[in-house]
């Protein structure tokens, strides 16, 4: 699992563990865990705060494999065409897609929100 691979190999390198906690708990990564029979491995790791991870999940579903911007639905659906319909990650980004979705409105939302104060 990428995220916990990730991490483990910032935390092995010296990186400050906020970093590390946000690579390994990135885009609902409890439920890909899961998904796998990781969840003691990711429990290794400490969750960082919400807004962290929504950031995290924000710049992950918005970003599309070769860098461009994309619409997180389409992200999404770009993950489980590449995966196809019965492998593990598209079972994961399934279940995991409305709380995915969920983040990125929020991030949005401080996004707007921060806009009409500066």
């Amino acid at each position: 699992m990428h995220a916990i691979d990730g991490a483990r190999y910032l935390r092995r390198t010296g990186w400050d563990e906020r970093i590390v906690s946000m690579v390994a708990h990135h885009s609902c990564a409890v439920l890909e865990a899961e998904e796998r029979g990781l969840s003691a491995e990711l429990a290794e790791f400490e969750r960082p705060p919400a807004e962290y991870e929504d950031a995290v999940c924000f710049c992950d579903m918005t970003t599309g494999p070769v860098g461009a911007d994309i619409a997180a639905p389409d992200r999404l659906d770009e993950i489980e065409f590449r995966y196809g319909p019965d492998h593990l990650v598209t079972r994961f980004i399934r279940r995991a897609r409305p709380q995915i979705l969920a983040a990125v409105s929020r991030v949005e939302g401080r996004r707007s929100g921060a806009a009409r104060t500066a």
